[in-house]
């Protein structure tokens, strides 16, 4: 699967400085230099819902973030039957 990439729009440009407008990065990396950004860095503005905000930047390939989110957060199935290699614990 091809990693998720954003591209910073132009009208955005001023308010990430350490990005380049127009050239496409990995969306960890750009989550990292705008985390970075906004903790020690300017300018200074609140993040909303998410860090790369899609009115911001272009996204291409990859999953995008909520589908990862809802896969990790699947509630265990309780009921299922263990398989032969998955013992119970041992009860006290």
């Amino acid at each position: 699967m091809p990693i998720r990439e954003v591209c910073l729009k132009s009208e955005y440009a001023a308010w990430y400085p350490g990005l380049s407008v127009g050239e496409w990065i990995g969306a960890f990396t750009a989550q990292y230099l705008v985390g970075l950004q906004l903790r020690y860095g300017e300018p200074r503005w609140e993040a909303g819902d998410r860090l790369l905000n899609p009115d911001h930047f272009l996204f291409r390939g990859g999953t995008p973030s909520a589908l990862r989110t809802f896969e990790r957060r699947q509630p265990p199935r309780f009921g299922a039957k263990r398989t032969s290699s998955e013992e119970a614990a041992p009860a006290d």
